[in-house]
């Protein structure tokens, strides 16, 4: 059986290592008895040289025939390769949010962090135009995965208009789309080690930084593709 897998823009939170090391144990490894095949696109030539150097220096020879890296725009490839893909994964850009957790007053901080969380959608030209490219982005990989195929949407900031909002309008723009939980047991696996927010309703996961810890912030959260076509497409 052959899986295969696009994650577009593999470096905006450089958490590339990861999503690697996952998907190969997961999914690549033979003991899986499933072949997948991972497709990297990055749009910045730095970084997509970065990523050349990165898969050579990390991934075993004889596995590197299961992977490739391209230098597209990833609002395109959903157009260019229609239901190509089993899994799509979205590392959406966004605003250095960690940044907080260097704040020299700590009340300051968790102020500015609850802030974060509650700002609305912004209009200026700056954030207008982040916002419709992250929804081009997300569009772009719903319309590359297959149905049944599921798509991940990943950002590093805590800005509730970048996150659970895109999902939301996602959801009321598209009937083919449906909306998977994050199992609870693999919620409860992960307390000790991260802060979760708690999400009114759960429109996915994200997790909180704090101070010791590497991690955060990242909110997560899964569409599954339903239909071959979209329907009732509304523009957000």
């Amino acid at each position: 059986m052959e899986i295969s897998f696009l994650l577009t823009d593999p470096f905006k939170c450089k958490d590339f290592l990861l999503y690697l090391f996952f998907i190969i144990i997961y999914f690549i490894c033979d003991k899986t008895e499933l072949l997948g095949l991972l497709h990297c696109n990055e749009v910045d030539q730095h970084r997509h040289d970065w990523l050349l150097k990165t898969l050579e220096s990390y991934v075993p020879p004889a596995q590197l025939h299961l992977l490739s890296v391209t230098h597209l725009d990833g609002r395109s490839i959903g157009s260019m390769r229609p239901g190509a893909y089993d899994k799509v994964l979205v590392d959406a850009p966004c605003s250095n949010d960690r940044s907080w957790l260097y704040t020299p007053d700590t009340n300051q901080g968790k102020m500015w962090l609850k802030e974060r969380t509650q700002l609305p959608l912004s209009h200026t030209h700056t954030h207008t135009h982040t916002h419709n490219l992250i929804w081009t982005l997300r569009r772009s990989a719903l319309e590359a995965v297959r149905p049944g195929g599921v798509v991940v949407y990943s950002t590093c900031t805590m800005s509730r208009a970048k996150n659970q909002s895109v999902v939301e309008a996602m959801l009321a723009s598209y009937q083919g789309v449906e909306l998977l939980e994050m199992e609870q047991h693999l919620i409860d696996s992960l307390s000790d080690h991260f802060c979760f927010a708690h999400f009114h309703p759960s429109v996915g996961q994200l997790v909180i930084p704090q101070k010791g810890k590497t991690w955060g912030p990242m909110y997560v959260s899964r569409l599954r593709r339903i239909y071959k076509q979209f329907k009732n497409m509304v523009e957000w």
